[in-house]
């Protein structure tokens, strides 16, 4: 849904769905800054749909229905490692329609990669992650950080915009918000990847694997 004349907001935080953007309004929240999750508050709004333009599948007001509706300051993202993204996101693909289409639909046609045609689940959700990402990545935006242990980041940057003094005792941050997401009302067990799906991926999969954890600092689960 598009509202005509676009809605300024200081902070547009996004990444890719199961990997960090509640955690990252909660971090916002804890410094006393509104940035809404999927809805947008008085500094700003953190979705991981505003990494691109189109009708949103999921929003809570309607200027956070599409990223057509905003102009930004500053857009940052964050980032999970593979090593437990990956279940996480199997479970979106499987049980999340809209958002599983949605990230199908924009993946095939900027990167024409089709993750409903993988050999298996892993390969659809490390493809998602990582070309998710590079769409973002391709916005220059202005800072990353990574939801395990980079979350002053965000937070000291969201306080900088505004000119708000950093808490103190500065501690660090450890917030894990949403982390056992249920699928219309029912929790689902998250799949075991062993050692062995990870080495069995395709030469190419492998790639896109070693390019995200080189470019954000995580290990690699490939052996």
């Amino acid at each position: 849904m598009w509202t005509g004349p676009r809605l300024r907001v200081p902070l547009l935080v996004t990444g890719h769905p199961r990997c960090g953007t509640t955690s990252a309004s909660d971090i916002c929240k804890q410094a006393k800054l509104d940035v809404g999750i999927e809805a947008i508050g008085k500094h700003g709004i953190a979705s991981w749909m505003m990494a691109v333009e189109d009708v949103n599948p999921y929003s809570f007001d309607v200027f956070a229905a599409s990223r057509r509706n905003l102009r930004w300051d500053a857009m940052v993202f964050v980032v999970r490692d593979l090593r437990s993204a990956a279940a996480s996101v199997i479970l979106e693909n499987l049980y999340e329609p809209p958002s599983f289409k949605f990230r199908r639909r924009h993946l095939l046609d900027q990167f024409n990669v089709d993750i409903g045609n993988c050999q298996n689940d892993l390969t659809a959700a490390v493809l998602s992650i990582a070309y998710w990402i590079r769409i973002i990545l391709g916005q220059k935006p202005a800072l990353w950080f990574r939801v395990e242990d980079q979350q002053e980041k965000l937070r000291d940057f969201a306080l900088q915009m505004f000119k708000l003094p950093t808490p103190e005792p500065d501690e660090p941050l450890n917030i894990r918000s949403n982390v056992e997401k249920p699928y219309f009302g029912v929790k689902r067990e998250k799949p075991t990847i062993t050692q062995d799906d990870w080495n069995q991926l395709a030469d190419p999969v492998k790639a896109d694997i070693n390019w995200y954890c080189a470019t954000f600092g995580y290990a690699s689960p490939l052996e």
